[in-house]
């Protein structure tokens, strides 16, 4: 469902890290992980971050919530 990159960052998201961590991490621009964000949240069809732990939650992409 998810390409490479996006799966990285999809991961990184599940670690809590944010846009310039996971930037950095990845060695990618901003306006690059802003693309793949907006990718992300389209293919998932959710509007933020907490949304995509839900829908990873539900779709059992993760099998526990960190909390």
């Amino acid at each position: 469902m998810f390409n490479e990159p996006e799966q990285k960052i999809l991961d990184k998201i599940l670690e809590g890290k944010n846009n310039s961590q996971i930037s950095e991490e990845l060695g990618i621009t901003g306006e690059e992980l802003a693309v793949y964000l907006k990718n992300l949240y389209l293919k998932m069809n959710v509007k933020n971050r907490l949304q995509v732990i839900i829908y990873c939650y539900k779709n059992n992409l993760i099998s526990h919530l960190p909390y």
